[in-house]
């Protein structure tokens, strides 16, 4: 779905492992963060200067983090994630939210509670693959409005992964086993069976991801070097290209950054939020993926990490997250 520090702490479980503490930015502060979106088509119209931020008027029925979201039938799709204080516990709840007042509706449960997994729709069936729970799972759970049900498995338990769409067919990237990283790309045309489309020269966990054209842009993340997959947050910007296979690093963001939400609006690669130095973000950055470069557009209006994001349009939603407590606001970015 991550410097100065003070006297705050919050461990949080993700896919069985846990995390240090961490502390919001200063209000105002100018960071870098990394992403997860849904693949949205590029548009000849320029890139927004800015964005206008606000809050929706209605908040989740309870704070969350760690949620997968999809686009379905014109609202927004919440699926899963992390509850109550930390270090939480995983939900089966499906949340239908009105992206015009976020006003949500509760919806039929996941079959497995989870978090820190990934979703996508292909044809008219959503897939929530893997996640975390008490341990890392590999489950494939398909959604479809009146229940939910597993139809399949991962090749391999994975949680802490980004997945996106392109050309109708989904891609689950980055991640962990529970024991070691996951570097293979995974593509399905069905939500059922899943193969390697490409491997990551750079494996991480907690990525954020954003589509232009044939690429995927996975952008930061943490690395897996340390105990128990616990390494030190990247800033590469590494690029899948899904036409051929390819998986390259094209870039260096200014710092490393982790579990931040990435969208892409008008063409352009958004970056929001996040963890750098152990400290939640709150700027948003238009992101150059070819050289890394950053450039502040906005500022959310509290530091967030670990929100689900999706676009609808000319706006993308970044839907609960943590600053380090749980939110249950949600937050929209509207190009101008």
């Amino acid at each position: 779905m991550v410097v100065a520090i003070v006297v705050i702490a919050v461990v949080a479980t993700r896919g069985g492992s846990t995390r240090g503490g961490r502390t919001p930015a200063a209000v105002g502060a100018t960071t870098t963060s990394s992403a997860s979106s849904a693949s949205t088509a590029p548009t000849t119209a320029p890139p927004p200067a800015a964005l206008a931020v606000a809050h929706l008027p209605a908040t989740l029925p309870q704070s969350v983090s760690r949620a997968s979201v999809v686009v379905e039938g014109g609202r927004l799709l919440v699926l899963g994630g992390l509850h109550g204080t930390s270090p939480g516990t995983s939900t089966p709840q499906v949340l239908t939210v009105d992206p015009a007042t976020g006003a949500a509706q509760v919806a039929p449960p996941l079959a497995v509670a989870t978090h820190d997994a990934a979703a996508v729709q292909l044809g008219t069936s959503v897939f929530v693959l893997g996640g975390g729970a008490s341990t890392t799972i590999a489950t494939v759970q398909q959604w479809t409005g009146t229940g939910t049900r597993v139809v399949a498995h991962l090749p391999q338990a994975r949680s802490d992964i980004a997945a996106a769409v392109v050309g109708g067919r989904g891609y689950v990237v980055g991640g962990f086993d529970g024991a070691k990283p996951t570097a293979d790309v995974l593509v399905t045309d069905d939500g059922s069976t899943f193969h390697v489309a490409a491997t990551l020269p750079v494996a991480v966990r907690y990525p954020a991801i954003a589509v232009l054209g044939s690429k995927i842009y996975v952008i930061g993340g943490q690395s897996v070097s340390g105990p128990a997959g616990n390494g030190p947050p990247v800033g590469d910007v590494q690029a899948v290209d899904v036409s051929n296979g390819s998986a390259t690093v094209v870039s260096q963001l200014p710092g490393a950054l982790t579990e931040a939400s990435a969208f892409v609006l008008q063409g352009a690669v958004f970056v929001a939020g996040g963890v750098r130095g152990g400290i939640v973000q709150r700027t948003v950055f238009r992101l150059d993926p070819a050289t890394g470069a950053l450039t502040p557009v906005a500022t959310l209006p509290e530091p967030r990490a670990d929100a689900a994001v999706a676009s609808v349009g000319a706006t993308a939603y970044l839907i609960g997250g943590e600053s380090p407590a749980r939110l249950s606001s949600i937050v929209t970015l509207r190009a101008g």
